[in-house]
């Protein structure tokens, strides 16, 4: 098939009823950018071909061509707006790019077209419901992905709990599906820089720094010289909890040297705008563009929304992050008192 379908290209080129079945032995092949090349003909000769576009679409996102992706499965959609494959694809790459506002409201688009939930749609889903924030509310649709059989067993899905029960601000229980993970096979640097965190926001500043240092231990290869530094040293994660750890203390310039250390690592990290906008507020400083960039970031911080909600008072914004921070955290400290201050709202 492969060789007749190069052969029918060659033979009439410039044919979509040939391009089209010669990119498709590529794609079986995962030949991406051979499929891409292809396909990009192809569109040339029909850009509102639905079969097309959805082809090179899929296509160029595996080839990490996302400019072109983009393009073609927004065509798709202009002509059919319920589009599985385009849909999907979609919020892929939405959800990686980290425009999450975007990626929830696609996410909103396959709910609306009641598609079938496949593996890949399971796991995108959850990735959108972390990164968005979600928190407490959306322990229940992970909880049923957990639940699907080709996805038992998978760490991932732990850690994906674990990080929205960090959300909630429920740390021991985050504690607790850290450690499931690493049980089942996540990357013990991960999972133990997770659990550092959770006790860090927990103020449980000794067992904070035991799980550091398991991190620390961990990310040292098999073999290394005694006494060689840890790879893991300036991971992101880690600093900031070595910074949350110094604001505990109350060493206030120490935390806000390590949050910047951390953004200079990973700019678009919420934590280390949410560690900075503790740390302002302790030294008399103006928190909100931290608090903001903490609120709006990939994996927001919904303590930041609390905060901006008092800053901003009853009025339609502050209500709006007042109400989006008690279906993140309806079980945290502050949620009594954000039931009043939204009673101000009605």
């Amino acid at each position: 098939a492969s060789v007749a379908a190069e052969a029918a290209v060659t033979a009439t080129p410039g044919d979509i009823r040939t391009l089209v079945p010669a990119a498709d032995v590529r794609l079986n092949a995962e030949d991406w950018s051979g499929a891409l090349s292809l396909l990009n003909q192809a569109a040339e000769l029909d850009a509102d071909n639905v079969s097309v576009q959805s082809r090179r679409g899929d296509a160029a996102r595996f080839a990490e061509d996302i400019d072109i992706a983009r393009t073609a499965y927004a065509a798709v959609l202009t002509h059919e707006e319920a589009h599985p494959g385009a849909l999907v694809g979609m919020l892929a790459i939405l959800i990686e790019a980290g425009e999450v506002e975007d990626a929830v409201a696609m996410l909103a688009r396959v709910d609306a077209a009641d598609l079938p939930e496949t593996h890949e749609l399971a796991m995108l889903r959850v990735r959108t419901l972390v990164d968005s924030g979600a928190g407490y509310d959306a322990l229940r649709a992970v909880e049923r992905v957990k639940r699907r059989r080709d996805t038992r067993g998978d760490a991932s899905l732990r850690v994906a709990i674990a990080e929205l029960l960090l959300q909630a601000e429920l740390y021991q229980r985050s504690v607790g599906m850290f450690d499931q993970s690493r049980v089942l096979g996540y990357d013990r640097v991960e999972a133990f820089l997770g659990r550092a965190q959770a006790w860090a926001m927990e103020g449980r500043t000794n067992k904070a720094n035991e799980a550091m240092r398991s991190a620390l231990d961990a990310a040292i290869p098999e073999g290394a010289e005694e006494g060689a530094p840890s790879p893991a040293a300036n991971h992101p994660r880690l600093l900031v909890v070595r910074g949350r750890i110094e604001a505990n203390l109350g060493r206030y310039p120490s935390a806000r040297s390590y949050a910047q250390r951390a953004l200079e690592a990973s700019p678009r990290m919420a934590e280390a705008h949410m560690l900075l906008a503790d740390v302002a507020g302790r030294m008399r400083d103006d928190p909100e563009e931290h608090l903001r960039a903490a609120a709006a970031l990939p994996r927001p911080s919904p303590r930041a929304w609390w905060l901006l909600a008092r800053r901003a008072g009853a009025n339609e914004e502050g209500c709006a992050f007042a109400r989006r921070y008690l279906s993140a955290a309806p079980r945290s400290e502050n949620a009594s008192d954000v039931r009043d201050f939204i009673e101000r709202c009605d």
